[in-house]
């Protein structure tokens, strides 16, 4: 998000709020921006899932807690793999989820 904001003009580039918020509102630039993020995203998953072969992909973070962040990144990944993995948000306790997984 730190592009959206560099683009945008704001101070503080860490701003996910505000990047979100510009996205959200229809700022073409955004967009842009945004829709490249979750083509990248979608890429490293599909690189993953070729890989591993898993059942579910958890996007964790506070950034998982936009819903159009989710909504975008599944259907490029599904639409590129022949088996079709589970997604979900893990908000910022993801990385706690998977220690207690690995116990």
């Amino acid at each position: 998000m730190q592009r959206v904001n560099q683009e945008l003009g704001n101070e503080d580039l860490a701003d996910g709020l505000a990047a979100f918020a510009a996205i959200k509102s229809g700022n073409e630039e955004a967009g842009k921006i945004f829709r490249q993020y979750c083509l990248d995203v979608a890429v490293m998953i599909l690189n993953l899932q070729t890989v591993i072969n898993g059942e579910k992909v958890v996007i964790g973070g506070g950034i998982s807690a936009q819903e159009i962040l989710i909504e975008e990144i599944p259907p490029t990944v599904r639409g590129n793999l022949a088996g079709q993995p589970d997604f979900g948000p893990a908000g910022n306790s993801a990385g706690n989820r998977g220690g207690q997984v690995q116990k």
